[in-house]
């Protein structure tokens, strides 16, 4: 696996700042966080996880121990932009700006950085169709809100390496997430897909006077909406028997 040691943040945002206090938790790792604009990233990450102090998930020094591994710039001829092994794009829903954002990266950047960008909705293979080294891009969507759900879909494009994959895969896990493998480069990636078709049903159900919409939440919540995080639909297919699934 290539060594890692110092990721770029590329946007500052909300999400941008989750995903810096996320790769700030391993102490072998340098946060470099760029923006266009000044941004104050120490206390957007205090903001976001007051309640996890409040509530003793973490302490006020482990904080810190995390914010002093993050800096910030918005230069992007930074050393923190030159020097990136990994960089994780997290700018607006916008695919002119998110292919402009890695053109100037590209030019900046060496040649085995590692490009990831996160989006939930947006082609990988889209995004990075015009960069010169198409391999070392992938997809890397954190669930919103990024600092707490565990969840981040690996996407690879049409042209991504599975070294690449691999590596963002471990790099992931090394700051406590659960990264899956997308290995299509499909509209919804993998959750969203599965999220949709069941909003569909539900919406299919309302439409057809079976149960107005209240009813169809409480049935969700007060059944397999509580079995799910122990026992996903393929193992429950399973063990209901795939005879009687079909």
């Amino acid at each position: 696996m290539k060594e890692i040691k110092n990721i770029l943040i590329c946007g500052a945002g909300m999400m941008g700042k989750n995903i810096g206090y996320v790769f700030a938790s391993n102490p072998g790792f340098q946060v470099g966080m760029y923006d266009l604009y000044p941004t104050d990233v120490e206390a957007g990450i205090r903001t976001n996880t007051r309640q996890l102090l409040d509530k003793g998930v973490i302490t006020e020094q482990e904080l810190s121990d995390r914010l002093s591994r993050i800096s910030f710039t918005n230069d992007i001829d930074s050393d923190l932009v030159k020097n990136a092994d990994l960089v994780i794009e997290a700018v607006f829903e916008d695919m002119k700006i998110k292919r402009e954002t890695f053109a100037k990266l590209e030019a900046r950047c060496r040649p085995d950085t590692i490009f990831c960008t996160n989006s939930s909705v947006m082609s990988p293979s889209e995004i990075s169709a015009e960069l010169k080294h198409r391999e070392r891009f992938v997809g890397t969507h954190f669930w919103n809100p990024g600092h707490l759900i565990p969840l981040v879909e690996v996407v690879k494009s049409d042209a991504s390496s599975d070294e690449v994959a691999q590596t963002v895969m471990e790099v992931l896990r090394s700051v406590g997430k659960k990264p899956v493998l997308c290995k299509k480069d499909v509209p919804g990636f993998i959750a969203n897909r599965m999220q949709h078709a069941l909003w569909r049903e539900a919406i299919s159900i309302v439409e057809n006077g079976i149960a107005d919409a209240a009813t169809v939440d409480e049935a969700v919540r007060y059944s397999f909406g509580l079995r799910l995080p122990q026992l996903g639909p393929m193992e429950n297919a399973d063990m209901v028997g795939t005879d009687l699934t079909y």
